[in-house]
């Protein structure tokens, strides 16, 4: 290290945990093609939440989408977890999203047949992971210990949302998506899910959320705006398209 990486404090700096380039996206649909990403651009650091809003059919999900490696991309570049996207076969991209990234779905998309605890353990199994500490830590922490022989369908809505996050989160993915993660809760149950987020972003984790709502927006680190294919940064002007 040298005296000029102290002094300028850039000697172990965070990396960059999701960073997009250029990100191009056309549908097609009855009325021909429909630019959703026009040169779309984002960096993310560990450690950093960044809350992106915007009108319905704006592109928010596509994007998520795109990093999540369920969908891909027209052009551009994406890389993840210093990995280039385009580098990975199909076995090394399956193997990438259930190690390295933790996706928060709007509906919960909660295994019916599966109790809390399998549900939350699930990762954990696939990875290989034996130690079950941190599922139970988690389930103390968030109120649903009592609830881990319980099936999805007998929780609130608020309780499936938070097995969704300590789900997607159990593992300690660097990179977590959240699509909506308070769209269908009331605020008591919105702010246990935005605890468990702020908790894995000081852990470390890159989290991108997709949202419609002012108070999940606010407790971002960055917050932008998606409008017209392109990323801008959040101001008090561009309230309106927040919804």
């Amino acid at each position: 290290m040298n005296k000029s990486e102290i002094i300028s404090g850039t000697a172990n700096p965070t990396p960059v945990a999701v960073s997009v380039s250029k990100l191009e996206k056309c549908y097609q649909d009855a009325a021909g093609g429909r630019q959703i990403l026009d040169g779309l651009s984002l960096e993310v650091k560990g450690g950093q939440m960044v809350a992106i809003t915007g009108p319905s059919g704006s592109g928010k999900s596509t994007l998520l989408n795109i990093i999540a490696l369920i969908e891909t991309a027209d052009a551009g570049f994406v890389q993840l977890d210093g990995q280039q996207v385009a580098d990975m076969g199909e076995p090394q991209t399956t193997l990438f999203r259930r190690r390295r990234i933790g996706f928060i779905y709007q509906f919960f998309n909660l295994i019916p047949t599966l109790t809390v605890y399998e549900n939350i353990v699930l990762p954990l199994q696939l990875n290989g992971i034996a130690d079950r500490g941190r599922a139970d830590s988690l389930l103390k922490s968030t109120g649903l210990f009592e609830r881990k022989n319980s099936y999805p369908d007998l929780l609130s809505g608020g309780e499936q949302q938070r097995v969704s996050v300590v789900r997607a989160i159990v593992h300690q993915p660097p990179i977590v998506l959240a699509d909506e993660p308070t769209g269908n809760l009331d605020d008591e149950s919105g702010g246990a899910v935005l605890d468990l987020l702020r908790t894995a972003r000081d852990q470390g984790a890159a989290i991108i959320m997709v949202t419609h709502s002012e108070t999940a927006a606010s407790v971002a680190d960055r917050r932008y705006v998606l409008s017209k294919g392109k990323l801008n940064v959040f101001s008090s002007a561009q309230m309106s398209l927040v919804r």
